[in-house]
């Protein structure tokens, strides 16, 4: 007769029961494998939602310290991001204004190519003027709307990179700016 000694965690291990984390702040169970990812009412698709994260892996890769690599990268999810439908991509853009303010300078460098492609492109003033996000300067802020109009707060997160301590993010700030300037059209934040 063998005698095994099992722990109670390893009996909840075997019945499949997973323990939640206890969060420090309000002491409830938060379980991350049921919050939706978005903010949105309507349910997105696990597909897409898959997607939106493989995107977010490819533009937090370890290997964008080359300007080609970096190049080729910016220019898939430019395109990617486009065709997104409206749910995902907001929930792209606000990843990428968290991007704006990571600890690693090619990460930021990465956001910041990419918002000032974003920023010229008619699709994300015509399919999200109205929709919300949350912007990465919030904290600053005294006011209780957290969330405003998704362009603005791309522009809010390239504005501060103006004076990243990073000279090539300060500089990839600047022509996303120029770029932006050069538009044929005016677009306004209102």
């Amino acid at each position: 007769v063998v005698v095994e000694n099992v722990t109670p965690k390893t009996q909840k291990r075997r019945r499949g029961l997973r323990r939640t984390s206890m969060t420090p702040k309000t002491k409830t169970p938060s379980n991350r494998a049921t919050t939706p990812t978005t903010r949105s009412p309507l349910p997105s698709s696990p597909v897409l939602s898959a997607i939106v994260g493989f995107l977010q892996k490819m533009a937090t890769s370890k290997a964008l310290d080359k300007s080609s690599l970096r190049a080729r990268t910016v220019d898939t999810l430019h395109k990617c991001i486009e065709k997104l439908p409206s749910i995902e991509s907001t929930h792209f853009l606000n990843f990428l204004t968290r991007l704006t303010q990571s600890k690693m300078s090619v990460h930021r460098l990465v956001a910041v190519e990419l918002v000032g492609k974003v920023l010229s492109d008619d699709w994300l003033w015509f399919e999200h003027g109205s929709s919300t996000v949350d912007t990465p300067l919030k904290k600053s802020s005294s006011s209780s709307n957290s969330s405003s109009n998704v362009a603005l707060a791309l522009m809010q997160s390239l504005q501060g990179r103006l004076v990243d301590k990073s000279p090539s993010v300060r500089a990839a700030t600047a022509t996303a700016f120029a770029e932006l300037c050069k538009l044929d059209e005016p677009r306004g934040l209102v």
